[in-house]
């Protein structure tokens, strides 16, 4: 796992904050995302998105990664 529940990062100018990861497939970091803004979808859900390791890769070299946990506390 390369990335921390509570880390935040900004994808298209919207801040997302991971909530959980898990193993999918059995080989991979699956990273679930919550939209920040308290939009919701038509259900009253929030929204939120789920990326692997390699989305995640893109999204912080392209997009930004606000804050980690580990980098705050160091």
């Amino acid at each position: 796992m390369k990335y921390n529940i509570d880390d935040t990062i900004i994808i298209n100018n919207i801040e997302w904050k991971i909530m959980e990861y898990r193993v999918g497939r059995g080989k991979e970091w699956i990273y679930t995302l919550k939209k920040l803004d308290g939009s919701v979808d038509s259900d009253g859900n929030a929204i939120t998105m789920s990326l692997n390791d390699g989305a995640m890769d893109g999204v912080s070299l392209n997009g930004k990664m606000i804050g980690s946990e580990n980098e705050i506390s160091k």
